[in-house]
């Protein structure tokens, strides 16, 4: 007798343990909900208040001067201009006397 009332009581306490389990688990569930929501909100809030601060700054600022270049044509002969570029290999060892190993 005194086995199946242990037994009944650890079946109650396992059953009432998975219950509570239950319930913080939908708890944290609506707490993640509720911080990702306070989120969003924190970030259209930062949003807004970017936009009023930069329209606030912009009584202060000057109108940008632009300045008219010429558009570029075409030669006159209607051949590109022969390009004065002669590739040169790269040398690795003006570099070897710089650092702090040699010397």
């Amino acid at each position: 007798m005194a086995i199946q009332a242990l037994a009944s009581v650890t079946y109650q306490i396992n059953s009432l343990a998975t219950t509570v389990l239950k319930l913080l688990d939908s708890q944290v569930m609506q707490i993640k909900d509720m911080e990702s929501s306070v989120n969003l909100l924190s970030v259209a809030v930062a949003i807004h208040k970017e936009k009023v601060a930069r329209r606030e700054i912009g009584p202060f600022t000057t109108p940008k001067t632009r300045i008219h270049t010429k558009i570029m044509t075409q030669p006159k002969s209607g051949q590109e201009p022969q390009r004065s570029y002669s590739r040169v290999p790269i040398s690795y060892s003006i570099l070897d006397s710089i650092g702090h190993c040699f010397e």
